[in-house]
């Protein structure tokens, strides 16, 4: 009787330790589990953010290469700005000594014509001063108005290098602008790439937490 009630005796506390270990087992199984679809939302997560930072490389690498483009191209469009510029100066200048010679050449005339009127009482000697002044006077004015036409097209070429210089600070500002947007675009993708990185760690923390 005595070995009977030892024996019940064991066979409820195996029982029990029995139905501890089957809990314990559930519960790790229900934990195996749980990690388990942790790791695959992780592998999952970690292919995405594979692919995202590829499509990312691409896109920073085309956006890289469109820079350069840009960059090359504002070096030449300052390059033909500050020939634009230089080739305006010298045509100022030059503008500036053709003013010069006009205005050399009008003194010439009205000193020629003071010189025709204190000689009008010497008649011989007018005729022939009035005859090689007539001949001057013509040579003064043909280069006054050779300078005149000279100057005109001058102050065209002024103008339309203004218009180029113009043209060019332009394309100076819009290739800046341009270059700057892509620069923006860049660090926004970089933080992009960053976030996902971020979570990528995050959720592999979590995961190692149990």
């Amino acid at each position: 009787m005595k070995v009977s009630r030892q024996a019940e005796q064991d066979r409820t506390v195996l029982t029990k330790r029995v139905q501890e270990i089957e809990q314990s087992l559930s519960k790790k199984e229900e934990l195996r589990l749980l990690a388990q679809a942790k790791l695959e939302k992780a592998v999952e997560l970690a292919d995405d953010a594979k692919r995202m930072c590829k499509v990312l490389e691409d896109r920073n690498r085309l956006d890289l290469e469109r820079m350069e483009k840009l960059t090359s191209e504002l070096k030449d469009a300052r390059l033909i700005a500050e020939d634009a510029d230089n080739k305006s100066e010298e045509i100022a200048n030059k503008l500036s000594w053709v003013e010069e010679e006009l205005e050399a050449a009008e003194e010439r005339v009205k000193n020629s014509e003071a010189k025709i009127v204190e000689r009008e009482d010497e008649l011989f000697i007018v005729k022939n001063i009035v005859k090689s002044l007539e001949v001057s006077e013509q040579k003064a004015n043909q280069r006054v108005a050779d300078s005149k036409i000279q100057l005109k097209e001058l102050k065209g070429k002024v103008k339309a290098a203004d218009k180029r210089a113009i043209l060019a600070e332009k394309a100076v500002r819009a290739l800046q602008k341009e270059v700057d947007m892509k620069e923006d675009d860049l660090r926004e993708q970089k933080e992009k790439c960053r976030e996902i990185t971020d979570e990528l760690d995050l959720t592999f923390a979590e995961m190692t937490g149990y």
